[in-house]
Protein backbone atom coordinates (compact mmCIF):
# COMPACT_ATOMS: atom_id res chain seq x y z
CA UNK A 1 0.00 0.00 0.00
CA UNK A 2 1.30 3.79 -0.48
CA UNK A 3 1.69 5.69 1.97
CA UNK A 4 0.37 9.10 0.46
CA UNK A 5 0.72 12.91 2.85
CA UNK A 6 -0.43 16.42 2.61
CA UNK A 7 -1.59 19.32 4.48
CA UNK A 8 -5.21 18.60 5.69
CA UNK A 9 -7.59 22.19 4.16
CA UNK A 10 -7.52 24.76 6.67
CA UNK A 11 -4.33 22.71 8.14
CA UNK A 12 -2.23 25.66 9.31
CA UNK A 13 -2.69 27.79 12.22
CA UNK A 14 -0.38 30.47 13.67
CA UNK A 15 0.06 32.88 16.40
CA UNK A 16 3.13 34.92 15.49
CA UNK A 17 4.57 33.22 18.19
CA UNK A 18 4.19 29.69 17.19
CA UNK A 19 2.54 27.73 14.17
CA UNK A 20 1.21 24.32 13.82
CA UNK A 21 0.61 22.24 10.50
CA UNK A 22 -1.83 19.03 10.17
CA UNK A 23 -0.64 16.62 7.69
CA UNK A 24 -3.46 13.91 6.50
CA UNK A 25 -1.35 10.68 5.93
CA UNK A 26 -3.24 8.11 3.89
CA UNK A 27 -1.97 4.54 3.20
CA UNK A 28 -1.13 2.85 6.30
CA UNK A 29 -3.21 1.78 9.31
CA UNK A 30 0.17 2.30 11.60
CA UNK A 31 0.12 5.60 13.58
CA UNK A 32 3.84 5.39 14.35
CA UNK A 33 4.64 5.21 10.66
CA UNK A 34 1.99 7.73 9.79
CA UNK A 35 4.09 9.93 12.28
CA UNK A 36 7.37 9.16 10.75
CA UNK A 37 6.28 10.03 7.30
CA UNK A 38 6.02 13.36 9.01
CA UNK A 39 9.07 13.56 10.84
CA UNK A 40 11.21 11.95 7.62
CA UNK A 41 8.79 14.92 5.22
CA UNK A 42 7.94 17.99 7.25
CA UNK A 43 9.88 20.81 6.39
CA UNK A 44 12.72 21.68 9.24
CA UNK A 45 11.37 25.26 9.79
CA UNK A 46 8.69 27.56 8.50
CA UNK A 47 8.91 31.65 8.46
CA UNK A 48 5.84 33.79 9.46
CA UNK A 49 4.33 36.63 7.90
CA UNK A 50 6.60 38.59 10.47
CA UNK A 51 9.47 37.06 8.61
CA UNK A 52 10.41 35.13 11.86
CA UNK A 53 11.88 31.66 11.24
CA UNK A 54 10.14 28.60 13.43
CA UNK A 55 11.91 24.89 13.69
CA UNK A 56 9.91 22.27 13.87
CA UNK A 57 9.31 20.71 18.06
CA UNK A 58 9.91 17.06 16.92
CA UNK A 59 8.89 16.17 19.77
CA UNK A 60 5.44 17.39 19.68
CA UNK A 61 4.70 15.40 16.65
CA UNK A 62 1.87 13.44 16.84
CA UNK A 63 -0.87 10.96 14.96
CA UNK A 64 -3.95 10.99 15.95
CA UNK A 65 -6.46 8.38 14.23
CA UNK A 66 -9.48 8.98 12.44
CA UNK A 67 -12.60 7.35 11.51
CA UNK A 68 -10.48 5.73 8.34
CA UNK A 69 -8.40 2.94 9.51
CA UNK A 70 -5.66 3.72 6.66
CA UNK A 71 -6.01 7.80 7.74
CA UNK A 72 -4.43 9.79 10.11
CA UNK A 73 -4.41 13.40 11.20
CA UNK A 74 -0.73 14.24 12.00
CA UNK A 75 0.18 17.48 14.21
CA UNK A 76 3.88 18.97 13.52
CA UNK A 77 4.45 21.94 16.04
CA UNK A 78 6.65 24.63 15.25
CA UNK A 79 8.42 27.36 18.07
CA UNK A 80 11.19 29.48 18.21
CA UNK A 81 14.58 27.87 18.11
CA UNK A 82 17.24 29.72 21.31
CA UNK A 83 20.51 27.94 22.28
CA UNK A 84 19.68 25.03 20.31
CA UNK A 85 16.48 23.93 21.93
CA UNK A 86 12.89 25.19 20.68
CA UNK A 87 12.17 27.56 23.17
CA UNK A 88 9.06 30.31 24.10
CA UNK A 89 9.59 32.69 27.50
CA UNK A 90 7.99 35.03 29.59
CA UNK A 91 9.10 37.27 32.47
CA UNK A 92 7.64 38.37 35.05
CA UNK A 93 9.06 40.57 38.13
CA UNK A 94 8.08 41.99 41.73
CA UNK A 95 9.78 44.53 43.85
CA UNK A 96 8.54 44.59 47.20
CA UNK A 97 9.34 45.06 50.86
CA UNK A 98 10.71 42.35 53.49
CA UNK A 99 11.01 42.93 57.13
CA UNK A 100 14.75 42.80 58.35
CA UNK A 101 16.33 43.42 62.02
CA UNK A 102 18.93 45.66 62.00
CA UNK A 103 21.44 46.49 64.83
CA UNK A 104 23.21 49.82 63.26
CA UNK A 105 21.61 52.68 61.67
CA UNK A 106 23.01 54.40 58.47
CA UNK A 107 23.35 57.56 60.25
CA UNK A 108 22.44 58.73 63.99
CA UNK A 109 21.83 62.07 66.03
CA UNK A 110 22.80 62.35 69.38
CA UNK A 111 20.68 64.95 71.40
CA UNK A 112 21.06 65.58 74.95
CA UNK A 113 24.06 66.79 76.91
CA UNK A 114 24.23 63.75 78.72
CA UNK A 115 23.43 61.25 76.16
CA UNK A 116 26.55 58.50 75.67
CA UNK A 117 27.70 58.06 72.36
CA UNK A 118 26.52 54.66 70.86
CA UNK A 119 27.79 55.62 67.85
CA UNK A 120 25.39 54.37 65.25
CA UNK A 121 24.26 51.37 67.10
CA UNK A 122 20.07 51.32 67.42
CA UNK A 123 18.03 50.53 71.14
CA UNK A 124 21.38 50.45 73.07
CA UNK A 125 20.08 49.23 76.63
CA UNK A 126 21.72 47.93 79.83
CA UNK A 127 20.95 44.58 78.28
CA UNK A 128 22.78 45.10 75.09
CA UNK A 129 22.07 46.55 71.79
CA UNK A 130 18.24 45.17 70.70
CA UNK A 131 18.25 46.99 67.27
CA UNK A 132 14.84 47.92 65.52
CA UNK A 133 12.48 45.86 62.89
CA UNK A 134 12.59 47.86 59.37
CA UNK A 135 11.13 47.05 55.94
CA UNK A 136 13.39 46.79 53.19
CA UNK A 137 12.98 46.86 49.48
CA UNK A 138 13.21 43.31 47.58
CA UNK A 139 13.62 42.20 44.07
CA UNK A 140 12.36 39.12 42.91
CA UNK A 141 11.88 37.63 39.24
CA UNK A 142 11.01 34.68 37.49
CA UNK A 143 11.34 33.14 34.15
CA UNK A 144 9.77 30.85 32.16
CA UNK A 145 10.42 28.68 29.23
CA UNK A 146 8.79 25.98 27.22
CA UNK A 147 11.68 23.50 25.99
CA UNK A 148 11.60 20.79 23.80
CA UNK A 149 12.12 17.27 25.83
CA UNK A 150 15.90 17.13 24.53
CA UNK A 151 16.80 19.99 26.73
CA UNK A 152 15.86 18.71 30.48
CA UNK A 153 18.45 15.77 30.73
CA UNK A 154 19.41 14.37 33.97
CA UNK A 155 22.54 16.18 33.33
CA UNK A 156 20.27 19.38 33.59
CA UNK A 157 18.53 18.39 36.41
CA UNK A 158 21.85 17.80 38.42
CA UNK A 159 23.16 21.29 37.25
CA UNK A 160 19.93 23.23 38.68
CA UNK A 161 20.19 21.19 41.77
CA UNK A 162 23.69 22.70 41.95
CA UNK A 163 22.77 26.17 40.97
CA UNK A 164 19.69 26.83 43.45
CA UNK A 165 20.99 28.34 46.65
CA UNK A 166 23.79 30.02 44.79
CA UNK A 167 24.73 33.91 44.21
CA UNK A 168 25.93 34.50 40.63
CA UNK A 169 29.67 34.42 39.90
CA UNK A 170 28.86 37.18 36.83
CA UNK A 171 25.88 39.31 35.68
CA UNK A 172 23.06 37.87 35.04
CA UNK A 173 20.31 40.29 33.39
CA UNK A 174 20.69 43.20 35.18
CA UNK A 175 22.04 42.03 38.00
CA UNK A 176 25.88 42.54 38.95
CA UNK A 177 27.72 39.36 40.21
CA UNK A 178 27.08 38.68 43.85
CA UNK A 179 23.61 40.51 43.67
CA UNK A 180 21.17 37.43 42.76
CA UNK A 181 20.14 34.22 44.52
CA UNK A 182 18.68 31.71 42.87
CA UNK A 183 15.85 30.49 44.75
CA UNK A 184 13.91 27.57 42.65
CA UNK A 185 13.62 26.04 39.65
CA UNK A 186 10.95 24.15 38.89
CA UNK A 187 9.56 22.07 35.69
CA UNK A 188 6.72 20.45 34.03
CA UNK A 189 5.98 18.06 31.26
CA UNK A 190 4.01 19.11 28.78
CA UNK A 191 1.02 16.92 26.46
CA UNK A 192 2.89 18.09 23.25
CA UNK A 193 6.26 16.66 24.93
CA UNK A 194 7.64 19.37 25.78
CA UNK A 195 8.53 20.84 29.03
CA UNK A 196 8.02 23.88 31.29
CA UNK A 197 10.37 25.33 33.33
CA UNK A 198 10.63 27.67 35.34
CA UNK A 199 13.33 30.07 37.11
CA UNK A 200 13.10 32.19 40.31
CA UNK A 201 15.77 34.41 41.64
CA UNK A 202 15.93 37.21 44.16
CA UNK A 203 18.14 40.45 43.70
CA UNK A 204 19.69 41.86 46.25
CA UNK A 205 22.56 45.42 45.95
CA UNK A 206 25.84 45.22 46.72
CA UNK A 207 27.11 47.54 49.09
CA UNK A 208 30.06 49.45 49.54
CA UNK A 209 32.09 51.55 51.90
CA UNK A 210 29.68 50.47 54.96
CA UNK A 211 29.91 52.46 57.80
CA UNK A 212 29.33 50.59 61.07
CA UNK A 213 30.23 53.24 63.93
CA UNK A 214 33.18 53.39 66.00
CA UNK A 215 35.34 54.26 63.03
CA UNK A 216 34.85 50.94 61.63
CA UNK A 217 33.72 50.94 57.88
CA UNK A 218 33.13 47.84 55.58
CA UNK A 219 34.99 48.33 52.41
CA UNK A 220 32.56 45.67 50.39
CA UNK A 221 29.80 43.35 50.73
CA UNK A 222 28.36 41.23 48.11
CA UNK A 223 24.35 41.51 47.76
CA UNK A 224 23.94 37.98 49.94
CA UNK A 225 26.84 38.57 51.87
CA UNK A 226 26.20 38.06 56.03
CA UNK A 227 27.43 41.49 57.43
CA UNK A 228 28.15 40.88 61.37
CA UNK A 229 29.83 42.85 64.14
CA UNK A 230 31.75 42.45 67.34
CA UNK A 231 30.60 44.79 70.47
CA UNK A 232 32.77 45.52 73.59
CA UNK A 233 32.13 47.22 76.59
CA UNK A 234 33.93 50.88 76.47
CA UNK A 235 34.36 53.18 78.53
CA UNK A 236 32.67 56.83 76.81
CA UNK A 237 33.88 60.62 77.67
CA UNK A 238 31.73 60.78 80.69
CA UNK A 239 33.19 57.27 81.91
CA UNK A 240 29.90 55.44 81.20
CA UNK A 241 30.32 51.92 79.99
CA UNK A 242 28.60 51.57 76.60
CA UNK A 243 29.01 48.79 73.87
CA UNK A 244 30.93 49.70 70.91
CA UNK A 245 31.60 47.48 68.15
CA UNK A 246 35.16 46.79 67.81
CA UNK A 247 35.41 44.38 64.40
CA UNK A 248 33.16 43.44 61.46
CA UNK A 249 33.11 40.29 59.63
CA UNK A 250 31.49 39.60 55.95
CA UNK A 251 30.78 36.21 55.75
CA UNK A 252 29.96 34.42 52.50
CA UNK A 253 27.09 32.04 53.04
CA UNK A 254 25.88 31.38 49.37
CA UNK A 255 28.84 30.04 46.76
CA UNK A 256 29.24 31.69 43.69
CA UNK A 257 28.38 29.66 40.61
CA UNK A 258 27.77 30.69 36.61
CA UNK A 259 24.29 30.99 35.73
CA UNK A 260 25.31 30.93 32.14
CA UNK A 261 24.57 27.04 32.74
CA UNK A 262 21.31 27.52 33.08
CA UNK A 263 21.04 27.73 29.19
CA UNK A 264 18.56 31.00 29.66
CA UNK A 265 20.94 33.41 28.88
CA UNK A 266 22.84 36.17 31.03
Amino acid sequence: MTITYGIKVGGISSDGESAEYTYLVRGTTDGQTARQTILSNAPASVVTAEGDTLTLNTDGVRAQATDNDDDWEVSAPYTYEEFGQQVTSSFSFDVGSNQQHIFTAINQSKYGATAPDVGNSINVTKKGIEGVDINIPVYTAAERHIVSSSFVTTAYKATLLKLVGSMNASNFKGLNAGEGLLVGASGSSRDDGRWELEYRWAGAPNKTNIDVGNGITVSSKRGWDYLWLMYEDQQDDSYRIVPKPIGAYVSQVYPLENWAALGIGT
